[in-house]
């Protein structure tokens, strides 16, 4: 089975899940064939709250990659989830306004036949 389906049916629903670990609890991201706290290889796949913190972001306005050319300006960003991992991710609505340590929430987006998780400044 591929690690990332479950990661990937839930996106198709509009949910972000994560994996926690039956062996040890603790939840990781992105999806791995072991638990980097315990090496254990069994998960139950759980709905993410869907909030959390900007860590660390960039805006993009020149030089992207051709298929990202008619986004310009677009801003990557890495979120921490409540939950405790960390998400790459794109920032949507005014990221302009963006800082390190701002609260954001999940947003589904429809790209190239895919919902996507995309993160929203909190208001």
């Amino acid at each position: 089975m591929n690690i990332t389906m479950p990661f990937h049916e839930g996106l198709a629903r509009k949910q972000l899940l994560l994996p926690w670990c039956t062996s040890c609890g603790k939840c990781h991201f992105y999806p791995r064939n072991a638990c980097p706290h315990c090496w254990g290889e069994e998960y139950d796949w759980r709905p993410a709250a869907g909030t959390g913190v900007v860590h660390s972001f960039t805006i993009v306005r020149a030089n992207p990659p051709t298929a990202f050319a008619t986004m310009l300006p677009y801003a990557v960003a890495i979120v921490d989830l409540d939950e405790g991992v960390r998400l790459l991710t794109n920032l949507i609505g005014d990221f302009e306004r963006v800082a390190i340590g701002d609260k954001v929430h999940v947003e589904f987006v429809e790209r190239d036949g895919a919902s996507l998780p995309l993160f929203r400044p909190a208001a």
